[in-house]
């Protein structure tokens, strides 16, 4: 039964309730300019890709020419009879040196495989001509930007905390709401024997 203390994950969300945001004030901060260059930002890891002369303008409004979503089906469907479903990617025990990634309750991705994904999207072909096209890849590569401007390098969950959600007052209006309140005060959306067990 629902109970006037839940909490909802709204995961689905975060685009709206965070990203944006973050970038409309980084924006008004003069951080960026919408015509800006990707390049100028991320420099070491965009400047020899086709993603380089991509703009602020081109993210915001799904128009980089970049895939619907990223390439991440073969790390969540993955199964080997040997070392089980999920055992080449992830790890069900944080381990500091190499499975870092927290992808669920007690499941930790492999970090390399987790740039693997950073790879990917940076090396897709893109359509030049830049129709819109809706994607998830536009908002993932719009946090990576934005995570690195923000100020006395806080973690995102704690930039978007600072700036949106303590001075408007929503207390149960957090990002990742499981690292601020007790798991059993977030009711599950979804039944998953996959990732949450």
């Amino acid at each position: 039964p629902v109970q006037l203390s839940d909490i909802y994950d709204l995961a689905s969300l975060t685009k709206t309730t965070s990203t944006t945001l973050a970038a409309m004030r980084m924006y008004e901060q003069k951080k960026f300019k919408l015509s800006d260059s990707l390049k100028d930002f991320l420099p070491d890891t965009l400047k020899f890709t086709s993603l380089n002369d991509v703009t602020f303008k081109q993210i915001l409004t799904h128009r980089t020419g970049l895939s619907s979503g990223m390439n991440i089906l073969k790390f969540i469907q993955y199964t080997n009879d040997t070392i089980g479903q999920f055992d080449r990617y992830f790890c069900d025990w944080q381990d500091d040196t190499l499975f870092k990634v927290q992808v669920a309750d007690s499941m930790w991705m492999d970090t390399t495989y987790a740039d693997s994904i950073w790879v990917d999207l940076t090396s897709q072909w893109i359509d030049k001509s830049r129709p819109y096209k809706y994607s998830d890849a536009n908002f993932n590569l719009l946090y990576f930007l934005l995570r690195s401007m923000a100020e006395e390098a806080l973690y995102f969950d704690e930039y978007v905390h600072k700036e949106f959600y303590v001075p408007l007052g929503p207390h149960t209006m957090v990002y990742l709401p499981v690292h601020r309140f007790p798991a059993p005060s977030i009711p599950p959306t979804d039944n998953d024997n996959n990732w949450c067990n």
